[in-house]
């Protein structure tokens, strides 16, 4: 018993409850056949219940690196396809929810906790010279290396209505960016 250093049931080292987390973040889609957007940006949350956190989530999309797929459609086409503009930022509201809470020991030495959640919210997309309401859903992985250090990784959907007139006809499209995030929570 002298040798043993890690308690079998060990308690729960860190309480979200009345706590707030900032989190930096970094992501790019997944979904997208012809372009891959890259985003960044930060939420900020506070957890009412060591369950439960209340937030926002502010995004800029700083690059759409184009692939080559459109070429290989356009050549397949007699018609130009719509094409609708692409979002610049995004502000959300969000909630989060950790129904799932865990320990792994790494090394026999140190215990290592995590938790899995889910988030869903709803807010706003800058498109183009308009802003367009927008929705969210995900799922996420959190593993704690302190009290006051995390890391997030995350998949994000993310949907809204984009319009644009072609030859004077309202075309209406609902967009979907399926995203994958990783952030660093303070």
């Amino acid at each position: 018993a002298s040798y043993d250093h890690t308690k079998a049931v060990q308690r729960k080292p860190i309480l979200k409850k009345l706590r707030a987390e900032l989190e930096p973040l970094i992501g790019l889609s997944l979904n997208d056949a012809f372009y891959t957007h890259l985003v960044a940006g930060g939420m900020l949350t506070f957890y009412p219940h060591d369950s439960l956190g209340l937030g926002v989530r502010g995004m800029f999309f700083v690059a759409h690196a184009r692939s080559q797929n459109h070429k290989v459609l356009r050549l397949a086409q007699v018609a130009i396809p719509a094409a609708y503009e692409l979002p610049e930022w995004s502000a959300m509201g969000v909630a989060t929810w950790s129904p799932v809470y865990g320990k792994f020991a790494l090394i026999d030495r140190f215990i290592i906790p995590f938790d899995l959640y889910l988030l869903g919210g709803a807010g706003v997309l800058g498109v183009g010279e308009s802003i367009r309401p927008g929705f969210e859903a995900g799922a996420g992985y959190r593993v704690y290396f302190d009290k006051w250090l995390a890391l997030r990784l995350e998949v994000v959907s993310t949907v809204f209505n984009d319009t644009q007139t072609v030859n004077g006809i309202l075309r209406s499209g609902i967009q979907h960016y399926l995203m994958f995030n990783a952030g660093v929570s303070l």
